[in-house]
This record gives C-alpha cells, sequence and structure tokens, in this order.
C-alpha cells in the first residue's frame, strides 16, 4: 500500500505572490549555523519584517522571552506593532 502524495490529498505549494492571510519567519540565534553573518542575517530580517508589516501580519518565531525580547529590540518603532507577532517556538536556527 503506497501513500498517497501530498498533491493528491489536496495540498499545493501557492506561489509567493498569491493571496494569504500572513508570513511566518524564524529569527536566526545560532552562530553555529550562520558563522560570521548572525547580525547581517538580523539586519535583512529586520528590513524584510518592516515591508511585509506594511501590509500583512508577520508571525516571528523566537527562541524564549530573552530572545523575544532581543528580537522585539531590533524591530522596535520600525513596523506596526499590531502587525508583529512574537511567537515562542524554539528552532535551531
Amino acid at each position: 500500500m503506497s501513500a498517497a502524495t501530498p498533491a493528491a490529498q489536496g495540498y499545493a505549494m501557492p506561489p509567493e505572490w498569491a493571496p494569504h492571510q500572513a508570513t511566518w519567519l524564524s529569527w536566526p540565534h545560532n552562530p553555529d549555523t550562520w558563522p560570521g553573518h548572525l547580525q547581517a542575517a538580523e539586519r535583512a530580517l529586520v528590513m524584510a519584517v518592516e515591508a511585509l508589516a506594511g501590509g500583512e501580519t508577520v508571525h516571528i518565531n523566537v527562541r524564549d522571552e530573552g530572545h523575544e525580547r532581543h528580537v522585539a529590540g531590533l524591530l522596535g518603532g520600525r513596523s506596526d506593532p499590531a502587525r508583529v507577532r512574537l511567537r515562542r517556538v524554539p528552532t535551531n536556527g
């Protein structure tokens, strides 16, 4: 017995321009994953969140309370706080 493919089950990967309710990001934090580039990755994500939050909700996964404070500080005042939601969902990033 073979499992049906995701497409056969009705799933699809929509293109990035398709209408959607929000964007989800995981904020980088692991210097081993981003050797020598963690600060640059954070700067790029700050700009991305600023652009995205102009027209949609942005959910951001953060590691823990301390990481949440760090990310909130980086984003502070750069976008509509009602459109940016920090979620404590740890990743290895």
